[in-house]
């Protein structure tokens, strides 16, 4: 490999399960194949493995030598173990960049040590207040990447379609079983969706009708399958609960909106790539929502009932394009 290459070792999860990080990761990955005078390689500790553009090991001594020989080490995690690492890549002598995924703990004892030791720091949203101890080295680049695969659309998916064409989407990312809480409450607000549909199908009758709830990991099956359960039998609404890894990206040109009922969020994957399929996206307004997004008030049960309404009788399909903000993170390690 000749002097002029830079490699970067991303440390941080890929798929499956698909979430906003592990897929994020992947598409750099993917995406790296023209960028020039880089190699990237990502290093999932959970899996134990090491993954190259065209191939992955598990071979303790490969993860070990990528790790020695890397120039730039870029951590995704969000753990406590996130700070250990930027230590480790620093008495190594690597440039360090860090990616805060979202807006809590940034207060945090492993936050603060990495944002301290980080070369480059990089938010996916723009943080309020901004940290001033870091401002210099922190760039806001959104996690938003383009996908260059097409996944076929699942055969039950086409079979459901046909008695349900009506779907309403929304996705969770929950750790492999414990449920990701805010201030006491479900992260993702899948109940804030159960809560308002029998308010809505009293007003309009919603036969005909899908919600299509995912949870790659299954944390929140056992909460959530009762409830859903009394909602299709109130409603007649299909509820289908998947709590297995799901790539949305097949399936999203025939929903007619998605559901970001979050109480805290990052620069969320799902919502750019429903408003770049032309779906309408309906979120809660708790950080900053690209252009296109319907915001409600987080937790506003009337308001987000309100919203879902107005979509569901005025119908719509408006394409807001996305950047592909892989070309900033490829400038900001040819920068180091």
């Amino acid at each position: 490999m000749g002097r002029d290459i830079r490699k970067v070792l991303l440390i941080g999860p890929m798929p499956p399960p698909p979430g906003g990080v592990s897929v994020h990761l992947s598409r750099l990955l993917q995406l790296s194949e023209n960028a020039q005078g880089l190699r990237l390689s990502v290093l999932d500790l959970r899996k134990r493995r090491w993954f190259g553009k065209s191939k992955q090991s598990g071979n303790w001594f490969r993860l070990l030598y990528e790790l020695f020989t890397a120039d730039i080490i870029h951590i995704h995690i969000s753990k406590p173990l996130k700070s250990w690492l930027g230590k480790i890549s620093k008495v190594l002598g690597k440039k360090l960049v860090y990616t805060q995924h979202n807006l809590r703990d940034l207060e945090n004892k492993a936050t603060l040590q990495i944002m301290k030791d980080a070369d480059r720091i990089i938010f996916v949203q723009e943080p309020s207040p901004f940290p001033g101890n870091f401002r210099d080295k922190i760039s806001v680049i959104p996690a938003y990447l383009p996908s260059i695969e097409n996944p076929p659309v699942p055969e039950w998916f086409k079979a459901e379609l046909q008695a349900y064409p009506n779907i309403i989407l929304s996705l969770s990312f929950h750790e492999p079983g414990r449920p990701t809480l805010h201030e006491g409450k479900d992260l993702y607000g899948f109940d804030q969706i159960l809560e308002v549909l029998p308010r809505i199908h009293e007003k309009i009758n919603l036969k005909g009708w899908m919600l299509l709830l995912i949870d790659p990991n299954g944390t929140m099956t056992s909460f959530y399958s009762p409830k859903m359960d009394r909602v299709q039998k109130q409603t007649g609404i299909r509820m289908i609960f998947i709590n297995e890894p799901f790539d949305i990206l097949p399936v999203l040109a025939s929903c007619k909106m998605l559901l970001r009922t979050t109480w805290s969020d990052g620069d969320a994957l799902s919502l750019r790539e429903a408003l770049a399929a032309g779906i309408p996206a309906i979120a809660s307004d708790c950080v900053p929502r690209p252009q296109g997004t319907i915001v409600y008030k987080t937790g506003d049960l009337s308001e987000l009932e309100e919203k879902i309404t107005a979509v569901i009788q005025n119908p719509y399909r408006i394409t807001f394009r996305q950047p592909d903000f892989s070309q900033s993170i490829f400038q900001l390690y040819s920068s180091l």
